[in-house]
Parts: C-alpha cells; sequence; structure tokens
C-alpha cells in the first residue's frame, strides 16, 4: 500500500465509521484480539527458535513453500531457525491497523 499501512490491516470508510462507531469499535476489538493472538504465537515461536539454537539443537530441515506465485526454500536449516522465521512471519502478518480512509 502506498500509505505504508500494513498489508492486513483493517480498513474502513469514514462514512461507514460515522454511522455505525458502535460496531466499528466492536470490529477494531476483535481485530486487536487477533492480533495479540498472533503476537503471543508469533513472540512464543520466536523464543522457542532461540532457545532451540542456543542449546545447539541440529538437525536438517528443509522448507519449500509455495503460495500465490512466490517461493521461499530453506535448505539443510536447524529446526530453531525454522521455528524463529515462523514466529517472525506470524507477528509480520497479524500485525494492528485500523484505517478510516475518505
Amino acid at each position: 500500500m502506498s500509505d505504508g499501512s500494513p498489508r492486513y490491516s483493517l480498513r474502513v470508510s469514514e462514512d461507514f465509521a460515522v454511522k455505525h462507531p458502535k460496531q466499528v469499535e466492536s470490529i477494531s476489538k476483535h481485530h486487536l484480539v487477533y492480533s495479540l493472538a498472533g503476537l503471543g504465537l508469533g513472540l512464543a515461536c520466536v523464543i522457542g527458535g532461540i532457545v532451540l539454537f542456543l542449546n545447539g539443537i541440529m538437525g536438517s530441515t528443509n522448507w519449500t513453500l509455495r503460495v500465490f506465485g512466490a517461493e521461499s526454500t530453506v535448505t539443510d536449516a536447524a529446526p530453531g531457525v525454522i521455528l524463529f522465521v515462523t514466529g517472525v512471519v506470524i507477528i509480520f502478518v497479524t500485525r494492528f491497523a485500523v484505517r478510516i480512509h475518505r
């Protein structure tokens, strides 16, 4: 988005926000709960990944992901690294943002 807002933000028109303030407040609260749950899960994954990595848990993990034409490949990575990257992605995708546009 050109305005710098997160891709998965809650976008509401100004007219709707003025006509239905209680509904916008309710939607915002639910979006906040979703974002906090994602933050908690993401932080758990990040911390778990750091702990595994620092304790020297070794293994060989291969990861290939294809979504909507984009591809991600990680080869011969330790399980801690995979868990860390997964946590960062979860935190990034579930960020909280509410935008009221004109």
